[in-house]
């Protein structure tokens, strides 16, 4: 089976992000289940770095195409979706002369990159599955970033609509997902897969609390609340800040640890300064090697969405925080998948959406039971050995893959539609 692979960001040396969770899934297809990969993506780094990555790259049998696109910041959203636009064309004119494929797998990283595999299959007639990582244009509407009425709304949900329509099989990363584009776009059941996001648990492993990360930030000890990850837009950060200044005086061994950047980051900064929030800590990205210490130092990792997100978006953290084997506290509509998963597998605590009263509450009980913190941390570690490590969905996608590309003796187990 020759399989190409279509995404805005490919890393092979690096972990987090959608673009590294293709690259290992990549690795898994190809070493265990005898795939040829090719990949198409951009030579832009993911965090918006200086890195320079070369055009071509053999990453041990995985060919690996990289096209140049100007780097533009995501705040400016009308420059960005020329950009994308034009990044997609290009790997359609790519594409037209190296064809040979089985299957195409495109993800929504640009959200117009789905026109390059929609393309090849009118034209070529080769399927393509459609991993719905971001769905646009209904997430920019939910954030109210952009109208419904709007003309290039209205466009973009025409074109959404025909991309999935095209698709030989869509693959969601949650229940929630999955709903979603069943009622709001027509699919057929059957027709829409789920498919985790899942992460390593060789790269993210329980590791002792008590580490140099934590000794940084909490020299005191205490109870540690950390949120690792983007400041997007559909993260709520203003709740956990109301929590904090509740607890600020209530409890003042409670500390918060906020670590990314993003489009927020600004509007946290100015509120733990302006109103003197300071249990509250707001950090940059620490380097790599420190990720699995920082998740590690936690009592308890924070998962935030937006009211309104049901469906649109599964924060990829949260798979990182099982592996660690620490406890997730959700803010979040208990319809969201890591809602589902949580109570599923009891392995942390969900709080309504904006119900900052409901998080500082939760935080002042679980600081007063560790023996439930710890059961909840290694029933997390067990939910991702059993369901979500990359070898279980890489074994899924495989699965998937091969009903489009007619492989021989190959069924898809119930469980996985």
């Amino acid at each position: 089976m020759r399989v190409c692979i279509l995404n805005e960001f490919f890393f092979p040396d690096m972990m987090g992000g959608t673009g590294m969770v293709l690259s290992d899934l990549a690795r898994l297809l190809h070493d265990r289940h005898g795939v040829r990969v090719d990949v198409w993506t951009s030579g832009n780094s993911y965090r918006g770095g200086e890195e320079s990555y070369p055009p071509f790259e053999d990453w041990n049998g995985i060919q690996i195409r990289r096209l140049r696109i100007r780097p533009v910041e995501r705040s400016r959203t009308r420059e960005r979706m020329v950009v994308n636009l034009w990044f997609a064309l290009k790997v359609m004119l790519r594409l037209i002369l190296r064809h040979p494929y089985d299957c195409v797998l495109v993800s929504t990283a640009p959200p117009s990159l789905p026109l390059a595999a929609w393309f090849l299959r009118k034209v070529f007639g080769i399927p393509y599955l459609y991993v719905i990582y971001d769905l646009e244009p209904d997430r920019a509407v939910a954030l109210q970033v952009a109208s419904a009425q709007n003309r290039f709304v209205r466009i973009a949900k025409v074109l959404q609509r025909a991309w999935l329509k095209g698709a030989a099989r869509v693959v969601a990363i949650g229940r929630c997902m999955r709903d979603h584009l069943v009622e709001q776009y027509g699919l057929e059941p059957d027709s829409v897969h789920v498919l985790e996001i899942g992460a390593n648990p060789e790269a993210i492993s329980p590791r002792p609390r008590d580490n140099a990360v934590r000794r940084r930030f909490a020299p005191e000890g205490g109870f540690l609340v950390v949120n690792s990850g983007n400041f997007a837009r559909y993260h709520d950060f203003d709740a956990v800040l109301d929590a904090a200044k509740e607890l600020r005086d209530k409890a003042p061994d409670v500390r918060f640890l906020l670590v990314g950047n993003g489009v927020k980051e600004q509007h946290v900064r100015e509120r733990v300064r302006n109103e003197r929030i300071d249990n509250v800590t707001v950090e940059q990205f620490l380097p790599a090697e420190e990720y699995v210490d920082l998740l590690a130092a936690a009592d308890v990792c924070l998962v935030t969405l937006e009211q309104g997100m049901v469906g649109l978006c599964v924060p990829s953290k949260f798979y990182s925080i099982l592996s660690a084997g620490r406890p997730t506290l959700a803010m979040m509509d208990e319809r969201c998948e890591v809602a589902r998963v949580i109570r599923e597998e009891d392995c942390g605590e969900v709080v309504p959406p904006a119900s900052a009263s409901g998080l500082a509450e939760t935080i002042l009980r679980l600081r007063n039971e560790p023996e439930r913190l710890s059961a909840m941390g290694a029933n997390a570690r067990r939910a991702l050995e059993e369901r979500f490590s990359y070898e279980a969905v890489a074994e899924r996608l495989y699965r998937i893959l091969a009903l489009e590309a007619r492989v021989p003796s190959v069924e898809l187990p119930r469980a996985a539609l």
